[in-house]
């Protein structure tokens, strides 16, 4: 044992020059007899500490690197993944495909946008439809009002809820077939239209139900944030032309006498959001001048000579710039536009959609993407069909039916077309909703959600609404 080097003396420093040179650290020897007791110090770094830590210019030749299990970054064991660096690589891969995409359409036809454009979005022939909304407003009012006093019985009353929603359903469809308004404007105005529609369903059915409880000595007591019992509205103080005129700026379809309110309105957030919105909707109609329309015109003489590798090329180059101007529009809608009201009107709720981007069924898509529409056709249609007796995939299949009516009625009527493709496509979805639970929660089923919905479905059905429009208006126009 006195033979080892444990017991040698230590190395002294050797001197360069002026400076003593750091001690080297040497690699510690042990005797064969230390080993086979157990007793010889480890050669291996701790556990503890990492490679990293303890490399420096003492680390000598036969530092032992490999001490640990430890997988390669890439492997799904591993716990040390991080993608930031390839993440910016995706940016700009998709920066710089996109920048070519309008060096190549500027190179091709310029600036498309035109002062003159903005006119297809504000056509004076919609003003007539536009002024028979309040009339339906005021029936609906007065009525209420009746109703609550015992003017009419329930019955008459029913019947002339009927006819004034009937009417405020009918005559702007009819205006818009007879005034021929830009197709833009038409479409803006019915989606105005259908909203009130639906607005004041939900203000009748809900007054309807506060009134029975309210005669039968159980009135409704509705507790929400932001506003003290005693300050609570009840049956019957809400009937004010204040309160329905509130209740049709508020960004909700479904009426309730009283509403979250927050304490105040936050102007420098609101003017911040205004100004985002006008950006994103100039941005909007940039992009469909200057995008979708040279496509879809280009793909006309495809359609009408049906080329079919030339049809998919369409709908590929179609699909980019169609779902650059969905988001944006679902974004400044859904997010700009009716936060601006709701802080306008203090309006607490502001759940106006969820994640609908990670969704992995179809079903969920059209749960999360539209919120208040979503509670109303819960609330007034699907809700309603189950205590009547259906189950729920027949409730179901009606709320989908009534939607897909609804869609196809806006997109058509403006366009002067009814082939149906709005309406079709969205009931081919009907079997996805009962069937495509197996890929609930999978990456594959987000996959396929995107490919349908916005590369597939929304490029097709736009060249194919545009081709039958152009096609009407050619006959129209050489009388064929």
């Amino acid at each position: 044992m006195a033979d080892t080097i444990d017991d040698a003396k230590p190395v002294r420093k050797r001197r360069v020059g002026n400076q003593a040179e750091d001690d080297i650290k040497r690699p510690e020897i042990v005797s064969a007899e230390s080993v086979v007791a157990g007793t010889a110090p480890s050669l291996m770094p701790k556990a503890d500490s990492a490679p990293e830590n303890t490399l420096s210019s003492k680390t000598p030749h036969n530092y032992a690197f490999e001490t640990k299990f430890v997988p390669s970054i890439l492997s799904s064991s591993s716990t040390e993944q991080n993608f930031r660096g390839l993440f910016h690589l995706a940016g700009l891969i998709l920066f710089f495909a996109n920048f070519r995409l309008v060096l190549e359409n500027l190179m091709k036809y310029g600036i498309l946008l035109r002062p003159s454009s903005f006119a297809n979005y504000l056509d004076v022939r919609t003003l007539p439809i536009l002024l028979t909304l309040p009339v339906t407003f005021g029936i609906a009012f007065y009525l209420q009002l009746a109703a609550s006093q015992k003017k009419f019985s329930e019955s008459i009353n029913l019947w002339l809820n009927v006819v004034n929603l009937g009417s405020l359903l009918v005559i702007p469809l009819a205006l818009n077939w007879i005034m021929q308004p830009a197709p833009a404007s038409g479409i803006f105005v019915l989606l105005a239209s259908a909203i009130m529609w639906l607005k004041l369903i939900s203000y009748c059915l809900a007054n309807r139900e506060y009134r029975m409880c309210h005669f039968s000595g159980k009135p409704v007591i509705e507790v929400v944030d932001g506003v003290k019992r005693e300050e609570l509205v009840l049956y019957p103080n809400n009937l004010t032309l204040t309160d329905l005129l509130y209740f049709m700026v508020a960004p909700t379809l479904c009426y309730q006498m009283n509403y979250p309110r927050t304490p105040a309105i936050r102007w420098y957030w609101l003017l911040g959001k205004v100004g985002q919105m006008i950006f994103f909707l100039f941005m909007a109609v940039f992009l469909v001048e200057q995008y979708c329309f040279p496509v879809v015109k280009n793909s006309v003489s495809h359609l009408k000579s049906g080329n079919v590798p030339g049809i998919i090329e369409r709908v590929m180059k179609l699909s980019i710039p169609g779902l650059y101007v969905w988001l944006i529009m679902f974004y400044t809608f859904f997010h700009l536009w009716l936060n601006i009201l709701a802080e306008l009107l203090r309006f607490g709720y502001r759940q106006f959609y969820m994640d609908w981007w990670n969704a992995t069924t179809m079903d969920y898509y059209w749960r999360t993407w539209n919120i208040p529409t979503h509670h109303w056709l819960a609330r007034h249609i699907y809700f309603p069909a189950i205590r009547h007796g259906m189950n729920k995939k027949l409730a179901s299949f009606l709320v989908f039916l009534f939607s897909a009516v609804f869609h196809e009625l806006l997109i058509s009527l403006p366009l002067r077309t009814f082939k149906l493709y709005f309406f079709v496509g969205m009931m081919s979805q009907v079997p996805l909703l009962f069937w495509s639970g197996s890929l609930k929660g999978t990456v594959l089923g987000n996959l396929i959600f995107w490919v349908t919905f916005c590369f597939v479905g929304q490029p097709t059905g736009i060249l194919l609404y545009y081709f039958d429009y152009t096609q009407d208006l050619l006959r129209a126009a050489t009388g064929i």
